[in-house]
């Protein structure tokens, strides 16, 4: 009997220190409960929600693959070169390459005219060149002095119509300036145009000279 009349009185004295044990527990576990399902929640909205940095690049690589070709630069182009050539044909050049690195490996003649090559000119693809020769340019000035003595004679020879003609033109026939070729448009106005060629002779200051 005083065993367990013993074991009663010490519960009762250690009754508050059990209390206070127990309520400790409890906060303690629902402490863990609280935070470890906080954590729990926090990671699903970051899976649910990716980083705006994700996204930002996410757009980037789907712009890039909708533009694969705008910034393609080609690691070669392919010319052909013909004319006063030793090794005349196509040629593949780095993109970077200009017309002197291309004559250097085709080998311009000796009456190879340069003067009208550009040699720092960029190589395009599919571009095609012709080196001429010295002859070549002596011919293209012979034709063209020649083009011009034609053109020459044809204007000397040009025939101009009075009823029609303009000051400008008057004045390109030898003997008549401006002042001739206002008093002949004057006449042609009042006479309603001229009938025949020997009507000048009636304007004052035109003779048998003009006609000469």
């Amino acid at each position: 009997m005083r065993s367990t009349q013993h074991v009663f009185d010490l519960l009762k004295h250690y009754k508050i220190h059990l209390c206070l044990c127990i309520s400790l527990l409890i906060i303690i576990l629902c402490s863990i409960f609280f935070f470890t399902g906080f954590d729990s929640k926090e990671s699903k909205d970051e899976i649910s929600l990716p980083h705006q940095s994700d996204l930002i690049e996410s757009s980037v690589g789907k712009d890039k693959q909708s533009k694969p070709n705008e910034q393609t630069i080609p690691s070669t182009v392919i010319v052909d070169i013909k004319g006063a050539i030793k090794h005349a044909g196509t040629y593949e050049m780095k993109p970077n390459a200009r017309i002197k690195d291309l004559l250097d490996k085709a080998q311009p003649l000796k009456n190879a005219d340069l003067s009208t090559v550009n040699l720092a000119e960029k190589l395009r693809d599919q571009k095609m060149i012709y080196i001429p020769t010295v002859n070549d340019k002596q011919q293209v000035e012979a034709h063209a002095e020649s083009l011009g003595k034609e053109h020459e004679t044809s204007d000397s020879n040009q025939v101009i119509n009075l009823n029609t003609a303009e000051e400008k033109d008057l004045t390109q026939v030898p003997g008549i300036g401006p002042s001739k070729a206002q008093t002949i448009i004057k006449y042609r106005e009042e006479h309603n145009g001229f009938n025949a060629v020997d009507e000048l002779k009636e304007i004052k200051g035109i003779g048998d000279k003009t006609f000469e």
